[in-house]
Order: structure tokens, then C-alpha cells, then sequence
């Protein structure tokens, strides 16, 4: 996965990324972050354990983003984990 986090506006988002993500136990793994150059989009993989509601998971991840980084368009995508 690429990945650009150089920047300090691109490491203060990966940072709330990251900390949101860990407040969700269901939350197995986060991976893939990549922050658009001048496009304002952020994307990011997350996979989440199954006996949980993946797709309430990653709508309430966005809005709780949303909310912090008005200006950004987060792309999370449910990855699975295929591994037993």
C-alpha cells in the first residue's frame, strides 16, 4: 500500500484516525491510509470482526471524522479477513 504521511496535516489526521479506530474492540485492523494530494480525500481499509455490524461501524467512523475534518471526503473500505 502507498502511503503519505509526511505532512503535518496528513500525520494530525492519520493520529484521529488511528485513536477513533481503537475505540472500537470490533475493529480487528486498520491499513492502506492514504491522504489525496490536493484532493482533500482520504482513504483507509479497516476489517472488521464479523459478529459485528461492519457497515454501522464504518458510517459512524465517517460522520465522527466528518465532523472533526469538515473539509475531507473519508473512503473507508470493509476489507475481510480471511485468515482463521
Amino acid at each position: 500500500y502507498a502511503s503519505n504521511t509526511e505532512g503535518e496535516d496528513e500525520q494530525a489526521i492519520r493520529r484521529d484516525v488511528e485513536a477513533l479506530v481503537a475505540e472500537y474492540p470490533a475493529i480487528l485492523q486498520m491499513h492502506g491510509f492514504y491522504v489525496e494530494p490536493g484532493s482533500g480525500r482520504v482513504s483507509f481499509d479497516i476489517i472488521v470482526d464479523f459478529s459485528a455490524d461492519a457497515q454501522d461501524i464504518c458510517s459512524t467512523l465517517r460522520a465522527k471524522l466528518a465532523e472533526r475534518w469538515p473539509d475531507r471526503d473519508f473512503d473507508i473500505i470493509l476489507d475481510s479477513d480471511i485468515s482463521d
